[in-house]
Formats: structure tokens, sequence, C-alpha cells
């Protein structure tokens, strides 16, 4: 353990691991790259395994996030080096852990940017949104077109995506992350406006998660 002084050492131990995403153009034995993602902090991978003598790599070194929990963790299918991470850990108990947004690295894992509102105004395409073919389903906007805050929250409040597997009666409160990075922060409030039609959503945060301020604004009815 490094990084961390007076901390005791717990050397090599185990953790929760909550999702594996293995490189389908890797098949292999002994040479399959894999990735997972830790409750106990980052995304980590491996170029060989699978085996007894499988080793693991943390790729998420950025002091920001190299402990940021992950909870899901998807290879993009149409480039295999296009990896996302959905930061946080959701168990509705006392072990929850908080999300820092979502990453997504186009090197196969050696860098990672953090994914949030400075998208509105791009192209909804592949380079700015995971799977855009089902963004384009679910906002009913076609694949290319600029991205506008009724296209974010209608996803985002749409049971086949952000609420997909959300508990009926849960109480969802919806962070824009990287606000900081927006001109004029009026994209980021229509789509807390929009959000807000949706009775299910409770507030929304405007939030710059890697800021020294982090929450920016709240935004509810």
């Amino acid at each position: 353990m490094t990084g961390c002084s007076g901390c005791f050492n717990y050397t090599t131990t185990e953790g929760r691991v909550n999702a594996i995403a293995v490189d389908p153009t890797t098949t292999t034995n002994g040479s399959i790259v894999a990735y997972l993602g830790a409750v106990g902090g980052g995304v980590w991978k491996t170029t060989n395994c699978c085996s007894d003598m499988t080793t693991w790599t943390a790729v998420t070194d950025d002091p920001l996030i190299s402990t940021a929990a992950i909870d899901t963790v998807v290879i993009d299918p149409n480039n295999h080096n296009t990896i996302y991470a959905g930061t946080g850990d959701l168990n509705f108990g006392s072990f929850s852990m908080g999300s820092q947004g979502i990453l997504k690295s186009t090197d196969a894992g050696a860098t990672w940017t953090t994914l949030g509102a400075d998208v509105f105004g791009k192209p909804l395409d592949g380079e700015h949104v995971h799977r855009p073919e089902l963004v384009s389903a679910l906002s009913g906007a076609p694949v290319g077109t600029p991205i506008t805050p009724e296209i974010v929250a209608s996803v985002l409040a749409h049971p086949e995506g952000g609420r997909k597997g959300v508990p009926r009666n849960a109480r969802v409160i919806v962070v824009i992350n990287k606000v900081e990075s927006l001109p004029d922060k009026k994209p980021a409030r229509e789509t807390a406006e929009r959000l807000l039609r949706e009775p299910a959503i409770r507030a929304v945060v405007l939030a710059a998660v890697r800021g020294d301020d982090p929450v920016l604004e709240v935004c509810s009815r």
C-alpha cells in the first residue's frame, strides 16, 4: 500500500469485484485481456488471463479516481480499445459508495476521462456517447444529431435508460457532472427542469465532482 502516511499496511488482500469485462478480440488462454471493476478502488486490467498465474494491474492511477468504487465495466462492441466504467456502488444499504460519474478510455485503459455536461452540442455518435444506437432508440433522436437537454433528459428518465433496474418506489437523485466546463449552465439547468417532470426524480445536482466544491447547484421541485 502506498500514499498513506501512518496507515496500516495490509499487504496483499482480497476485495469485492462488481464487474469483469473480457476483450472479445483476445481468445487464446494465457493472453486474454480483461478488465475488472473493484469496489475498493478503480479499474484493473490483465493481459494474461485466465489461470492461477493471472496478474492484474490498476489502470486508474489518477489520484482523483484511484480509489473510486467501480460498479460496471463495459467494452465498446465496435472498438475493443474503448472502455467505459461506471463509478459508485449501489447496494441500498450502509455499504453503498458514491459515484464520480462515468469514466471513458479510448486507449485500452491507458488514460481516462470523465464524461459529463461537456457533451451538450456534440454529435450523438460513438465518440461522445456509449451505445449511440440505444440512446437514439430511447430518445427518438437520429444518430449524428447534436446532443440537447431534451435528449439527455429523455434517456436519463427512461425506464430502459437511466432508471433501468431502479426499484419502482426508489427516490432518484440525478447528478450532472462537469457542469463547470460549460460556458453557460443553461443546458444543464434545462436538463434538470425536464428531469424533474418525472415524479420518481426528486432532485438534480449540477456538479463538478473533481472540483474543490463538487456541488454547484441543487435543482428540486
